[in-house]
């Protein structure tokens, strides 16, 4: 039979092209526009992300603008750590859209104490991680370099494309469950949360200049796409009626 494709279904089940990283090596691109799910309000504090890479690590920089920085969580590996303001990098490598949601989550908090995980695995650290954070005049800087190595895998090959999201916590001047704000750089749909791997954006790994490892990249992503599509609209996965 043929099922027809309802909106609210395509939002939650069936990956999003955007948003799209277009990542030169050496060069990086831009990550803005962090909104506050499941709605994508606008956050209360603005949150700008820069990736870049080379041939040793992925390197991710935060500008935080903040007017009331908390910062009380102490010690490595904290699972506390959404406590106080903290960044998060959420990693697919390979682009493989798992169905487990098995990936590789590493924040940073504004005292500059990390976490990291690994499918599900709390004792899993990303060997060489370098975290950095920084006072600003109007707020803080979070910046991770995550050498590939440490992640298990080789550096990308022009064209690769990872699965990715970035987010942030925002304590309103002091611990607040009502108050505190998590905004994301990719739409979080009603029924996902971050950690849904499904519904990350994407990088596109590329030397710079060269638009045919960009293309390459889209056409890669489509068809892991169309594949994810497939299986969300299977026979096997659908309740059929008559």
């Amino acid at each position: 039979p043929q099922y027809p494709v309802f909106p609210d279904y395509e939002d939650a089940m069936v990956p999003s092209a955007e948003p799209v990283l277009v990542v030169p090596k050496g060069k990086g691109a831009e990550a803005g526009g962090f909104i506050v799910p499941p709605k994508s309000e606008t956050a209360r504090q603005p949150t700008k992300g820069a990736v870049n890479w080379d041939d040793s690590a992925l390197d991710v920089l935060f500008t935080c603008p903040d007017k009331d920085l908390v910062g009380i969580e102490t010690g490595d590996d904290n699972i506390k750590l959404w406590r106080d303001d903290s960044v998060y990098v959420w990693l697919d490598p390979g682009h493989t859209h798992n169905a487990e949601n098995k990936g590789v989550m590493i924040q940073l908090s504004s005292r500059g104490a990390w976490h990291d995980i690994r499918n599900g695995d709390p004792a899993f650290d990303v060997e060489g991680l370098k975290p950095e954070v920084a006072k600003t005049a109007d707020g803080w800087t979070a910046r991770l370099r995550i050498p590939w190595q440490g992640l298990g895998v080789s550096a990308p090959a022009p064209g690769d494309v990872w699965g990715v999201n970035f987010t942030r916590m925002d304590q309103p001047g002091k611990l607040d469950h009502d108050r505190m704000q998590m905004s994301s750089w990719v739409k979080i749909p009603m029924g996902s949360d971050p950690t849904t791997l499904g519904r990350w954006g994407h990088l596109i790994f590329v030397p710079a200049g060269d638009e045919a490892a960009a293309e390459k990249g889209r056409k890669a992503l489509q068809s892991r796409h169309d594949e994810v599509r497939g299986r969300a609209y299977s026979p096997s996965f659908l309740l059929a009626t008559p």
